[in-house]
């Protein structure tokens, strides 16, 4: 389940997470806002709940597994603090990768091999 928590980096706000590593069942239960209805189109709604829904695997197997990978690095991250590892672009903007406290990188979505 996504999980609700305050980030700083938002002013302290809530910050709901984690859409994507909902089960595909759920999905096909969701309410759709009216005012995402009018705003855009069902090929741009469509798009984006496809988008979601695989960003992580297009299998629900590997959607779990990196589900559990996060959780696993979460806890171990409760557990070390100082093993923390942030999202970061690189300086063309084009990528995303992890970066440890000696700035040592791994790329993003290392997942997908």
């Amino acid at each position: 389940d996504p999980e609700h928590f305050k980030d700083d980096e938002v002013g302290n706000q809530e910050v709901l997470y984690a859409i994507e590593f909902t089960d595909w069942a759920e999905w096909l239960a969701m309410e759709i806002e009216q005012e995402s209805l009018s705003k855009y189109s069902e090929l741009d709604i469509i798009g984006h709940c496809l988008w979601e829904m695989t960003f992580y695997g297009f299998t629900q197997e590997k959607i779990k597994k990196q589900l559990a990978q996060l959780e696993k690095e979460a806890e171990e991250a409760k557990k070390n603090p100082s093993s923390l590892r942030k999202l970061v672009k690189s300086e063309n903007g084009e990528e995303f990768f992890w970066e440890d406290k000696d700035r040592n990188r791994m790329p993003f979505l290392e997942f997908n091999d």
